[in-house]
């Protein structure tokens, strides 16, 4: 597999030359040792993908002319899948982060809970970030994963009246959730180590969610979303 760098924006013309810039430049020298010649693949999170191969080295950085363009995908037949999850620790964010965009998730979003002990600042969020960007290469994805701005319950709430909310909970029913209910996509919410308070659960479920338990044990933030989003990928919510 080809190389794959995101540029701010694809050319429209084959032929063209588009520059890469400081970090994916040493990357691509000093780390893949690219020679003129080699064939990369460019994206710009678009759905457009761009085959170009490496031009002889400058000072400058990496340049890579394009040889074919390829036409945005039609859109998925999948629907849109959210997970808004309280935050890990440590370098769980990070893993968690990674492996939802690996498994096809539109949106994370840090949920504020009652019982949260990790409140993300700007730092943690642009790292979150750079770790979906490089996911986003490696997976072959060509549509980024959003980071959202951590949102309260109220407020998330408030904005997904028309999608389908199930709400991550063990004791909840372990039966597949089915066919979701609505056709704007899913959001699948993840509550805290300590547990969603009695009041969270029910506002969660007077805003018309599905109480799911994923297994018989409990489960850590990152591992019940991360299986969420496969479950939900892979059919079975009919996603």
């Amino acid at each position: 597999m080809a190389a794959r760098f995101r540029v701010e924006v694809l050319p429209q013309d084959v032929g063209a030359v588009v520059a890469l810039d400081r970090e994916q430049s040493r990357h691509a020298a000093r780390v893949l040792r690219l020679a003129a010649g080699a064939a990369v693949e460019l994206f710009d999170g678009s759905g457009r993908l761009a085959e170009a191969v490496v031009e002889p080295g400058e000072a400058a950085g990496t340049r890579c002319r394009v040889t074919a363009l390829h036409a945005a995908a039609p859109p998925a037949a999948s629907r849109h899948l959210t997970l808004a999850t309280a935050v890990p620790k440590g370098p769980r964010l990070e893993a968690m982060v990674a492996q939802l965009v690996q498994l096809g998730c539109d949106r994370w979003v840090p949920l504020q809970t009652a019982r949260g002990v990790v409140e993300p600042g700007a730092g943690k969020l642009e790292r979150a970030r750079r770790v979906a960007a490089e996911a986003m290469k490696q997976c072959g994805r060509l549509t980024p994963m959003e980071v959202a701005a951590p949102a309260s319950l109220d407020a998330l709430l408030a904005a997904s009246a028309d999608v389908g909310l199930l709400l991550l909970d063990p004791r909840g029913d372990a039966a597949p959730p089915g066919e979701a209910p609505a056709a704007n996509g899913c959001l699948a919410l993840v509550g805290p180590e300590g547990g969603w308070t009695e009041d969270e659960l029910r506002q969660i479920v007077a805003a018309g969610a599905r109480r799911w338990r994923l297994n018989a044990n409990v489960l850590r933030i990152e591992t019940a979303a991360v299986a969420a989003a496969a479950v939900l990928r892979a059919g079975r919510l009919m996603l």
